[in-house]
């Protein structure tokens, strides 16, 4: 486990003491979890911090615990404890992450150091945690930043945050040093997709593929033929000989009682369609409803079914209700 979990649990707690408080539970419920809350401070100090490198370190293996000694972002992430020792604060701001070799870039905070090896801000090696800046990130040491005293280097983040979006655009991630969209560079994002999950089925072994969403993936690619584009990606789904999953998003039409669903592209192209609703059983009750409307070389009920969770698991059971 590495710092930014560990400090997701720490901040988890003490939100949860508050919320005990305000919600008038027991006191001593509160008293437990911030007792819980010193306890995964202390480990993450004793266990992830490494005081002659000045960082925080991920931990690999349960027992273990193997300290791996790459400069990424999650060692800034222990910042957002309002209660960390100064000293730790300190060194963490003035040797990494206003050092413009390492993390204060034109653009930052890249996920990755710029000294690492795999830094990798252009994503040559179609891995998207080797170097891009991402929003949120930001968005957590900003805050972190401010309450440890650092106002002007939080003020200094939000404003080469702002000019980043600026320039971008509003973007998942961007290149550290320029603020480029590291998406629209992709000249081909199907061709990309293609060949990183070949690479991923050569090395590793695949057999099963989920994309999600397909509309996620048809603004990325950026498709000018849509019917083109698609009746290309389900072929090389095809080809790939796994069991793929591709999830896709549409509005229902209620007209004159009946829901109504359009006919897109994929589902001519699937071997399988299967949609998933919710349907109003009342005013008050919602309802998942199944139904497979096409599976290819079998026979099969074409109405909906009612989907439900029970005890962490999902069961299909008849609709019992109109």
């Amino acid at each position: 486990m590495g710092p930014p979990r560990r400090r997701h649990i720490a901040d988890g707690l003490r939100a949860l003491a508050r919320l005990c408080r305000i919600a008038g539970f027991p006191e001593g419920e509160a008293y437990e979890c911030e007792q819980r809350y010193v306890r995964v401070r202390d480990a993450l100090v004793a266990k992830c911090w490494d005081e002659e490198a000045a960082a925080f370190w991920d931990l690999s293996g349960l027992r273990s615990e193997t300290p791996q000694k790459v400069l990424t972002f999650s060692i800034f992430f222990p910042i957002i404890l309002p209660d960390l020792d100064r000293k730790i604060v300190r060194a963490l701001v003035e040797r990494h992450l206003l050092n413009e070799k390492e993390f204060w870039l034109p653009y930052p905070i890249p996920t990755v150091a710029a000294t690492e090896p795999s830094f990798d801000p252009a994503w040559k090696t179609n891995t998207t945690w080797r170097g891009p800046t991402w929003v949120n990130v930001n968005w957590y040491l900003y805050w972190g930043l401010r309450q440890h005293g650092f106002e002007d280097v939080a003020e200094e983040l939000r404003s080469r945050t702002i000019s980043m979006i600026a320039s971008g655009g509003v973007r998942e991630f961007f290149d550290p040093r320029t603020a480029a969209d590291m998406l629209a560079e992709r000249t081909d994002w199907v061709e990309a997709l293609e060949k990183g999950i070949r690479a991923i089925k050569e090395k590793r072994g695949l057999d099963l593929i989920v994309i999600d969403s397909l509309e996620a993936l048809e603004v990325l690619a950026k498709f000018k033929d849509r019917r083109r584009e698609m009746y290309r990606l389900f072929e090389w789904l095809r080809d790939l000989a796994v069991t793929s999953f591709v999830i896709t998003e549409r509005p229902d039409w209620l007209i004159a009682g009946h829901v109504l669903q359009g006919r897109w592209d994929e589902d001519f192209l699937a071997d399988g369609v299967i949609q998933l609703r919710i349907h109003m059983v009342s005013d008050l009750e919602a309802q998942r409803r199944l139904r497979v409307v096409k599976m290819r070389g079998t026979k099969h009920e074409t109405g909906y079914l009612a989907m439900v969770l029970d005890d962490g698991r999902f069961r299909v059971t008849r609709a019992m209700s109109t």
